[in-house]
């Protein structure tokens, strides 16, 4: 059995022979025996020899190529080859690199190519053995490992962008470890949860739940049953002060046992969902109260006028103390009933027309002014150019006197009002009404539309409502900040007259 020799090998054995090479020699050398093309040249590169794998690699045999130059360099590369030959004898050095040679059917292969010089007796250069190695396979094994790659990393920049441009952050957990795989960066940039440190230590993501939610947000999460499951909490966060809402899915990978070994959570936020949910309860309650308005205003509408006169007859006769009293109730009993009639009111009984919204503040900042004045209240005006919008004026002033009385109250021991308007980038009026009040506790801002919900003693609850309801009916949207001890803000958004569908159905008739 014939004993492969390494290229090592031949690159780094000295050659020795007699003057006149004999060719017998050589084949009882390991020469016919290697794996490589080998050959042997003279010093003008001429072929002298070739070994079995020269042949069959290139495709000449000895007898073709016997006393001619080396046919399988390419023309484009002679020169160089005879280069390579000149500084071989004059450096008696092996040299190594990576070229071009030709095939007997004139296809182009990448090489290694190692040219040694072969010493005769005396000592001198007799002879260049030159060896080349076949690098076809190898190039285009390099070239499919780099496309892989390139698909690896084209897949990983994919699967990124698309983790970056979906409303849902993913994470995958591994149950044994007790430690993230892989987390989305939305979860970083949407809810400021701290990438870095969730895979340094998986328990910081708590930091980020209600106290109440930790332990029920831990167990569901380590939960290692087969079943898929979901649960929604509430989050904590800087940069936002309404509550933000997370809902996680959680779907189980098993392993090659059917155990649970890993599992996929999604992680959605449902902060406009849950909104929109109360809003529709919102809408219900209030769709309740209009209804039970609608009741009263017509069964106790009229007795209650007339009640309300002969008290005031008895009141001329006998001259009693406890007439007013009674006059004072039975008119806030109407006071209640008119906040109860304005909830009933149907919207298409409206009668809207373009308004100005800096004149429409103006006349209640005249109006509520003297009152401010008595409880020690400045209030200051900031009036920027603001569009004309498709309003009923009485009720967009209800809404405003409304806002500055609570202002007013929220100041017991006085303060200032900031009233400030101007137009939005959207094109909407937007009206900004400050106080330096008590402000208003996070529980009762979530509150605030519900009906005869009220901190004050004798509120019935339904002023504020009564606010959302008017300007939702504009088309238009009102929001509340607060922190307690550092006042309110109330902002309200009405849209331009130009883009009020009913101004467009108006022009239209």
């Amino acid at each position: 059995m014939r004993t492969a020799i390494t290229d090592e090998a031949m690159k780094k054995t000295t050659w020795k022979q007699s003057e006149s090479i004999s060719k017998i020699a050589w084949r009882n050398t390991f020469f016919e025996l290697s794996d490589s093309a080998a050959a042997i040249i003279n010093l003008k590169g001429m072929v002298i020899l070739v070994n079995p794998a020269f042949e069959q690699l290139y495709g000449w045999t000895l007898v073709e190529i016997e006393g001619k130059y080396l046919p399988n360099v390419p023309d484009k590369l002679k020169k160089d080859f005879d280069e390579m030959i000149g500084n071989s004898l004059s450096w008696e050095k092996v040299i190594e690199q990576q070229t071009l040679r030709m095939k007997k059917d004139g296809t182009v292969i990448p090489v290694e190519f190692i040219m040694s010089p072969v010493y005769g007796e005396s000592g001198k250069i007799k002879a260049l053995l030159i060896v080349t190695k076949d690098l076809t396979e190898l190039l285009e094994f390099k070239m499919l490992v780099e496309m892989q790659n390139e698909m690896i990393e084209v897949g990983e920049k994919l699967l990124l962008d698309i983790t970056k441009n979906i409303s849902e952050a993913f994470c995958l957990y591994d149950l044994k470890q007790r430690k993230p795989l892989f987390i989305s960066p939305l979860l970083e940039e949407r809810w400021e949860i701290n990438i870095d440190e969730i895979y340094r230590e998986p328990l910081n993501i708590l930091k980020k739940f209600q106290d109440k939610d930790r332990e029920m947000f831990l167990e569901f999460f380590i939960d290692s049953s087969p079943g898929a499951r979901e649960m929604e909490f509430e989050i904590k966060g800087e940069l936002y002060e309404t509550p933000r809402w997370l809902r996680i899915e959680i779907t189980p990978i098993v392993d090659e046992r059917g155990v649970v070994a890993r599992h996929i959570s999604v992680f959605k936020d449902i902060t406009e969902l849950k909104e929109k949910t109360n809003q529709i309860k919102q809408l219900d309650k209030l769709g309740a109260v209009g209804q039970l308005a609608a009741g009263i205003a017509h069964e106790i509408r009229n007795p209650l006028t007339s009640v309300k006169g002969f008290v005031q007859l008895l009141a001329e006769e006998t001259n009693s103390k406890y007439s007013q009293i009674i006059t004072s109730e039975i008119e806030r009993i109407e006071f209640i009933m008119n906040e109860f009639l304005v909830l009933a009111k149907p919207q298409q009984e409206m009668k809207l027309k373009n308004g100005n919204i800096n004149d429409i503040v103006k006349d209640v900042i005249s109006f509520m002014n003297p009152e401010a004045l008595l409880h020690n209240v400045e209030i200051c005006m900031d009036f920027n150019e603001a569009p004309q919008v498709y309003c009923e004026s009485k009720q967009i002033k209800q809404v405003i006197i409304n806002m500055i009385k609570n202002a007013i109250e929220a100041m017991p021991i006085g303060g200032t009002i900031h009233i400030r308007t101007a137009t939005l980038p959207n094109g909407y009026a937007t009206i900004e009404i400050n106080d330096e009040g008590i402000g208003i506790a996070k529980e009762r801002l979530k509150r605030l539309r519900e009906p005869f919900y009220s901190n004050k003693e004798k509120g019935t609850g339904l002023g504020v409502m009564i606010c959302y309801k008017i300007i939702e009916d504009h088309g238009g949207t009102i929001q509340f900040t607060s922190k307690e001890g550092q006042g309110t803000k109330v902002q309200i958004f009405l849209p331009p007259a130009t883009a009020s569908p009913k101004n467009k159905n108006t022009n239209n008739k």
